[in-house]
């Protein structure tokens, strides 16, 4: 039995290969930034994730807090304000995840991964 032709092999495949950059050249677009709303739900889901419990509840004795991270027997408990502005609630979820050395090694969208560096103290 022979081998196969690599140059027959390597010029088909290259067709294949070539038609699907073209395809993809003219189909790819950039991902649109996210909202606010989208990137409070990433941060959300990233805290339950690592084990944080969020609750939404307007914390009753500081009427203009947007939230505070809490543990509670051996619990970490995420208090959130739903009339608070997104973006303060945002910055509270974001300092709750500030140096978790678990997430350090996942890929988070830039946005996000932004806000817990801005929380951190630390940027590029």
């Amino acid at each position: 039995m022979r081998a196969p032709n690599l140059l027959t092999c390597c010029r088909s495949d290259s067709r294949i290969i070539g038609a699907g950059r073209d395809y993809l050249k003219d189909t790819w677009r950039p991902a649109e930034p996210m909202d606010e709303y989208a990137q409070l739900r990433a941060l959300l889901d990233l805290a339950e994730s690592v084990g944080i419990t969020v609750r939404r509840r307007p914390p009753d004795d500081q009427p203009h807090a947007a939230g505070a991270l809490v543990r509670l027997a051996g619990r970490e408990l995420l208090f959130l304000d739903p009339s608070a502005a997104v973006a303060d609630r945002i910055a509270v979820v974001a300092a709750a995840l500030a140096g978790r050395g678990e997430i350090e090694d996942v890929f988070l969208p830039p946005e996000i991964r932004r806000h817990i560096d801005d929380a951190t103290g630390e940027s590029d």
